[in-house]
Formats: C-alpha cells, sequence, structure tokens
C-alpha cells in the first residue's frame, strides 16, 4: 500500500506487505469457489490467484477501484496544496462531482450496478476480488441501500475478507 498516495485505478502492484497477508490467510475456508469475479487491476488479480488457486478468474473492469483521474499517483498533500478548489469541491459532493479526469460516486454505482445485473444469478456460489470502493457500491446494490450510504461502509485496506450470504439480501 502507498500510504499517503492518491491512488483508486492506478495499477499497481500488490505490496510485499499485503501479499504476506494474503499468503497467510489464503487457507481461510473449508471449499474454494469455482469462479472468483475479479477486478483487473494486478493488485486484485494477484489476490484473487493466492487465495483461489483452483477456481477460474472472471475479470472485470467494472469492478475496479473508483478512478480518481489526473490525481491517481499524486500525494494527497500535493492535492490538498496545488488543487484544494477540486479537491474541496469534490469532498463536498462526490456523488455529483469526479477528480479532474476521473469518476464520480455514481458512477462507481452505476458501474457496479451493472456488473451486478449481468451476473446475479452467478454471485451465490462464487467469490468476489475487488477493492473498496467497488465492493462498497456492491454492498449498496445488494442491500438496496442509498447512495448516500456508500462511505459508511468500511472494509479493510490490508486483504480484509467479509461474506455475503446473497439468498437472504433485501429485495
Amino acid at each position: 500500500m502507498n500510504t499517503g498516495v492518491c491512488y483508486g485505478q492506478l495499477d499497481l502492484p500488490l505490496s510485499s506487505e499485503g501479499e504476506a497477508v494474503v499468503r497467510d490467510r489464503a487457507r481461510v475456508g473449508d471449499s474454494s469457489p469455482r469462479v472468483v469475479f475479479c477486478s483487473d487491476l494486478q493488485r486484485a488479480v494477484v489476490t484473487a490467484r493466492l487465495l483461489f488457486t483452483d477456481a477460474k478468474l472472471r475479470l472485470d473492469p467494472r469492478l475496479r477501484e473508483l478512478s480518481l483521474g489526473e490525481w491517481e499517483g499524486v500525494s494527497w498533500d500535493d492535492i490538498y496544496e496545488r488543487d484544494r478548489v477540486r479537491l474541496d469541491a469534490w469532498s463536498a459532493d462526490w456523488l455529483a462531482i469526479s477528480p479532474p479526469g476521473g469518476e464520480t460516486a455514481e458512477d462507481l454505482l452505476w458501474r457496479t450496478a451493472s456488473f451486478l445485473a449481468d451476473y446475479d444469478r452467478e454471485l451465490g456460489d462464487s467469490a468476489v476480488v475487488a477493492h473498496q470502493g467497488s465492493l462498497r457500491a456492491l454492498v449498496c446494490a445488494f442491500g438496496r441501500y442509498p447512495a448516500s450510504s456508500l462511505f459508511a461502509i468500511s472494509f479493510s485496506y490490508l486483504a480484509s475478507f467479509s461474506v455475503f450470504d446473497l439468498r437472504h439480501r433485501r429485495t
């Protein structure tokens, strides 16, 4: 993880710390899904391959993290210093305003809802390996939560696991 650096869709490798954590947790369940839907960003792909060695990976760019556009790879301190007006505007209305060249949270929600609509029937016996933002958006879609709750949902940034039983979701 590049602490203090803005990245969303920046295709960074899985950090050595992240890889060690994933390897340590790779044998968490009694069974492995046959199919793993995965973001096509390399840090997610490596994670999925380490966790689910026998599963078929289905890479889908709709599971990518939120695009932060021109801010990707730049330290948050530099963004704050050099692009404060746009950062403040985005922070005030992240649902409707995007970082320069990036996407809005509303875009992220639509993108992940599209993924869910295409694969809804297959997700019950599979796994999803993705990122904070796209997982939050999927939870909003699964639970029919309003877009405004997107950032109220939290996952650990380092190789955390969450299990959702889709048979009992809100309809």
